[in-house]
């Protein structure tokens, strides 16, 4: 059941990823991006004017350019709305991605260090010569490893993302005493 459960789970994350509404092009170091859900406005004709020309046939030019003039207004909101979205996104994806490989490293630093390490000593005994025998005192334990930064909340302004500093990986290990 709890196999069915994570598997479940993983399926839902995959397909949970957001997708950008826009096409992001990546080509020597110049990024590009274009919209795919705005469409622009088509340009109405030219309206230039001439003394000459009707008053209906002006009059018409003229709806034609307000009726563009909105169109446009439309197309530029689009615009920017899709962008924003793709903004958001790409920013917690690359926000998401670093803090897992940041998480992924540390737990490889600990994991790699934890058979280095000299195991704790159950029991230290204290005494002074012609005293009794004190009682055994245990080891205190490793120092846990300190918590993860929690995310930044979807859509925040801004994002910091920092990486664990020496003090948050753990010590290096000691070596035995010699003989």
């Amino acid at each position: 059941m709890r196999i069915r459960f994570a598997l479940i789970i993983a399926g839902t994350a995959l397909f949970a990823v957001p997708a950008l509404a826009g096409t992001v092009t990546i080509n020597g170091g110049q990024v590009t991006w274009k919209s795919t859900q705005c469409v622009a406005p088509p340009a109405p004709p030219n309206a230039t004017p001439n003394p000459e020309t009707p008053a209906n046939d002006m009059n018409a030019r003229v709806a034609h350019y307000n009726a563009y003039a909105s169109a446009a207004q439309a197309y530029m909101n689009c615009l920017s709305n899709e962008a924003q979205q793709d903004s958001g996104t790409v920013s917690q994806s690359i926000v998401g991605q670093a803090q897992t490989l940041i998480t992924d490293t540390q737990k490889n630093v600990t994991d790699l260090g934890a058979p280095l390490r000299l195991p704790p000593k159950a029991a230290t005994l204290v005494s002074s010569p012609g005293a009794a025998p004190s009682t055994p005192t245990p080891a205190s334990p490793a120092a846990p490893a300190p918590p993860i930064p929690p995310m930044p909340p979807p859509n925040s302004t801004s994002t910091l993302l920092m990486a664990p500093s020496a003090g948050d990986l753990p010590a290096s290990p000691t070596p035995p005493a010699a003989k």
